[in-house]
């Protein structure tokens, strides 16, 4: 068996946010976090001499990306006053307050499409079409 640093998946997966500009993340709201393979992913990709350097434990990061832009698209069956009253919107901190600063603090653009559930084709489709023109907005419209 592999260990993490011998892993090809794992070192193609660490190399890639070193040339990248943006980075994507879509996922849905799993109980307040990303689901666990995501986690995982955040677990061995976002980490020191990866993606930042850290003079001592107390530090700020130093970023080892060029990451201009992230942008984050979440879905969730909790509505806006809910999430916003009782939860506190875990996942703007996560990606905003947690993740951001270890990739060089960029800009977050975040989109959270919800509810899910009940939702019809036609407002699937008009959210398709929002995240669709609110990539463009963040990372140029592809030619």
């Amino acid at each position: 068996m592999l260990t993490r640093e011998e892993d090809p998946l794992i070192a193609l997966h660490r190399e890639e946010p070193r040339r990248a500009e943006g980075l994507v993340v879509v996922h849905p709201n799993w109980w307040g976090m990303p689901p666990a393979i995501l986690t995982g992913w955040i677990n061995r990709i976002v980490v020191p001499g990866v993606a930042y350097r850290l003079a001592d434990a107390t530090g700020h990061p130093e970023p080892l990306a060029p990451i201009q832009d992230l942008f984050v698209v979440n879905t969730s069956d909790t509505t806006d006053e809910r999430e916003e009253t009782l939860y506190k919107d875990p996942l703007a901190s996560i990606w905003g307050r947690c993740v951001a600063p270890y990739l060089g603090s960029p800009r977050v653009t975040r989109r959270v499409l919800r509810p899910v559930t009940d939702s019809s084709d036609h407002q699937r489709s008009l959210w398709l079409g929002e995240v669709t023109d609110l990539a463009g907005q963040t990372f140029g419209t592809a030619s």
